[in-house]
């Protein structure tokens, strides 16, 4: 059982102190030494909130890095760049005279970021994020060259982030070089996930550590969508053969061109010809700084027509050149939309000869290996300290709550019914997919900030939460649904990082427009019963079913996590609430089925406060709900039973136990009041139930 190998806190906190001071020394070692051996490579996956960040902040980059050179934090989103470098310079700056602070720490925001006066920090922002994605050098190309510059150039706010910074940084070296030691003037950069794979490091000072901080991999992902009409004419026999193997869905498309007697070279030779071709009619300017943005954004337009033909035809031979197999990875086709799709693993591009620590609550082995090879893993999983609530019966899927029919009104009512009761009992967050968090709170998905407001709960959406701090002191969270993509996007995202394996990817058959997955029973691990068997829909290739869970269980996982479950909280024990039936290998205290809940609460809500435990009564009190002697006994056993939900609601309706019977004669029978109703209330509606006005009560059991 996975509780078993849990730490506790105090065990966790000291494995990773003492995981970050040995790759501290290695990295101290690394700096100091000429013998060119490999750079320090180490991954930590650790669960959440245990001070990842802070340790790495204190022992690593203050203690160690920073005494030998610069440091680059490379993180997810702005939002928590901002976040991070809060803590980084409370923690690094330092007073360089009486009249002024030094800050060790800055922030590089890419081009579309928005300044302080709301506007993209470079103005021709939408076209050099075309460019880039199309591989082009943007700097070259659109900034400055030896021949020409941008006319935004001088006043750019996107290029004043490196000069301005070591302007500032010479001029206060100069200043005080002799009266402060010189590492005092290291720094840390700050950086999105998106710059390991772009040239920003190029302008910068080489670091003598990199800090990834959360999951990256994604922003490695990028497919190249091709218009086969427009990209296959001519006299082009290999695309013609690949094209119509795509077209046709028939498997093998690299043993298929070796029968053909075509190799890697000859597939390479005919990329060659078709940008050839697309040189000679050349009539446009080559792309320049000095152009206006409408014709650079022709010209990449252009551009990109000339080399996605030659780009299929590259990465089809690509494979040929390191593989065997049959199948064909990094190429596929999209019937729905009649496009060629290539599938593409970007590359880093931060110097492998520098220390790097990836820090990660979901660091997978196998997906860090295709991007950065001999890194040293490091598992730290400590227990969260929580009651952890379970729906089983539903999936709580977007096809359930966003279809207009009687059963989705139905089902959203009860859902905002149970979160405002939720939210009663402390700060409540609610976590669920973009489109669930835009029809429950009735948003725009295009206009939606950080986050919401629903019944008294604070709403964010999966996606949106990683590394997330402000909900620390929340006491629940709810988690509706789970994050699941299609089995042909998650095929698509395994195509692009495992192009290069040995092994062919196995993909999932077509039922008309959709791939559906597969389906096999998991446990599900409650602490104190036996475990529960569910089914699980899951993908049978098993790095597909990886990046699934890299999605579905980690998002889940992450919003969880928003609470920082690690340590005690203020007001007591806190509660997770998971709607879905997907298990997270967490021990689970309270199983329930949402379907029968509701079936109490309809029950509760039809006795008006009366609740008779007697099976006959209760079928005359409540003739909707108890519609049979049975229905009416397996109504009783659950509410006796107290399952902790319908505690809640029994709670909310301030309800006591009473017991009741005809005065002075025969057994007594119990019931549940409120304690809002009038005695002589209770007496009237019992007395009908015996069919006798004279009717003895008394309270407990």
């Amino acid at each position: 059982m996975p509780t078993e190998l849990n730490l506790s806190l105090e065990e966790g906190e000291t494995k990773l102190s003492d995981v970050i001071e040995v790759f501290a020394k290695e990295v101290d070692t690394y700096a100091t030494s000429s013998d060119g051996g490999n750079a320090p490579q180490l991954a930590i996956k650790a669960t959440a909130g245990l001070g990842k960040t802070t340790q790495i902040i204190k022992k690593l980059i203050s203690y160690s890095a920073l005494n030998h050179g610069d440091v680059h934090y490379y993180v997810p989103s702005h939002r928590l760049s901002e976040e991070l470098v809060v803590s980084l310079t409370d923690e690094l700056d330092f007073e360089a005279s009486e009249e002024s602070i030094f800050s060790r720490v800055s922030i590089v925001a890419g081009r579309g970021q928005k300044g302080e006066d709301g506007l993209p920090l470079c103005q021709k922002s939408e076209v050099t994020d075309k460019a880039a994605k199309a591989g082009l050098n943007v700097e070259k190309n659109f900034c400055k060259n030896k021949d020409n510059v941008c006319e935004f150039y001088n006043n750019c706010a996107y290029q004043k982030q490196f000069e301005s910074e070591g302007i500032e940084l010479e001029k206060l070296q100069q200043q005080w070089s002799e009266k402060l030691p010189s590492e005092l003037f290291n720094a840390v950069t700050v950086m999105t996930h998106a710059n390991l794979f772009l040239q920003t490091t190029k302008r910068l000072i080489k670091p003598s550590l990199i800090v990834v901080d959360e999951s990256f991999y994604q922003s490695a992902l990028n497919e190249v969508k091709v218009n086969s009409i427009e990209l296959y004419k001519g006299k082009n026999p290999i695309s013609n053969v690949i094209l119509g193997h795509l077209i046709k869905e028939e498997t093998g498309l690299l043993s298929k061109l070796r029968e053909l007697d075509y190799s890697s070279s000859d597939l390479m030779k005919e990329a060659d010809s078709i940008e050839g071709d697309y040189q000679d009619d050349e009539k446009s300017p080559p792309l320049s700084p000095s152009l206006n943005s409408s014709k650079q954004s022709s010209l990449v337009d252009d551009t990109l027509i000339k080399k996605r033909a030659s780009l299929i035809l590259r990465a089809i031979a690509q494979e040929m050149a390191i593989s065997n197999r049959d199948e064909c990875h990094g190429v596929s086709y999209d019937h729905n939309n009649d496009l060629v799709v290539i599938h593409e693993r970007k590359e880093l591009t931060i110097p492998d000869d520098v220390p790097t620590v990836f820090i990660d609550a979901d660091a997978q082995e196998l997906i860090i290996d295709k991007l950065r090879k001999e890194v040293r893993f490091e598992k730290i999983d400590v227990k969260r300290l929580a009651t952890f609530h379970q729906a089983t019966d539903l999936t709580f899927s977007k096809n359930l709550l966003l279809n207009s029919n009687g059963k989705t009104d139905k089902i959203q009512c009860e859902i905002k019914a149970f979160i405002r009761l939720i939210a009663k009992d402390g700060p409540t967050l609610v976590v669920c997919s973009k489109s669930i968090r835009a029809e429950l709170v009735g948003e725009d998905k295009r206009l939606m900030e950080q986050e919401s407001q629903l019944e008294g709960a604070t709403v964010i959406h999966f996606g949106n939460l990683r590394g997330l701090n402000e909900y620390s002191d929340y006491q629940n969270v709810i988690i509706l649904g789970r994050e699941q993509p299609p089995a042909v996007a998650i095929e698509n995202n395994a195509r692009s990082l495992f192009w290069d394996d040995n092994e062919s990817i196995r993909l999932l058959s077509y039922k008309g427009k959709y791939k559906p997955f597969e389906n096999e029973d998991r446990l599900i691990y409650l602490k104190e019963d036996s475990n529960h068997k569910v089914s699980v829909q899951f993908h049978p290739d098993k790095r597909v079913q990886l990046l699934l869970e890299q999605i579905r269980e980690s998002e889940s996982l992450q919003s969880m996590d928003r609470l920082r479950l690690l340590r005690p909280h203020k007001y007591g024990q806190r509660n997770v609430y998971l709607f879905s039936s997907v298990p997270l290998e967490i021990p689970i205290d309270n199983l329930f089925s949402w379907t029968q809940l509701q079936k109490l609460v309809d029950l509760l809500n039809e006795a008006k406060g009366i609740i008779p435990l007697n099976p006959k009564h209760l079928m005359e009190k409540c003739p909707k709900t108890a519609t049979s002697k049975a229905t009416a006994e397996r109504l009783i056993k659950e509410l006796k039973d107290l399952n902790p939900l319908i505690n809640i609601y029994i709670r909310e309706m301030r309800l006591f136990s009473i017991s009741y019977r005809i005065t002075n004669k025969g057994k007594y029978s119990k019931a549940l009041v409120s304690k809002d109703i009038d005695t002589e209330i209770i007496s009237k509606a019992l007395s009908l139930l015996l069919g006798i006005a004279e009717v003895e009560i008394k309270e407990g059991d």
